[in-house]
């Protein structure tokens, strides 16, 4: 039951990063802090943040952490969110 949820939480923000164009921020930044990613994308920082750990969680990309203050920096497998990023679903 716990996999059915996960799956399905892991769906709503793959289709969230999809519409909010953030595969595609992703794809042009490459590696970025979840300010970055914001501002480059014209999103609130905090929902952009959760939303990368999100995507963190369900294994679609990964994070690199630093000694505090310097905030992680989020980054997907080589190739994933350009075709992501590429991908137009009909009506959408």
């Amino acid at each position: 039951m716990i996999g059915v949820l996960n799956d399905g939480c892991t769906a709503l923000m793959t289709s969230i990063g999809h519409q909010a164009g953030l595969f595609g921020t992703l794809a042009t930044t490459g590696s970025a802090t979840s300010a970055q990613v914001a501002e480059v994308s014209g999103l609130n920082e905090r929902y952009v943040r959760e939303w990368l750990n999100a995507m963190t969680t369900a294994r679609f990309g990964g994070t690199t952490r630093s000694r505090a203050p310097t905030p992680c920096r989020a980054s997907t497998p080589r190739g994933w969110s350009t075709t992501l990023g590429q991908i137009t679903l009909p009506g959408l």
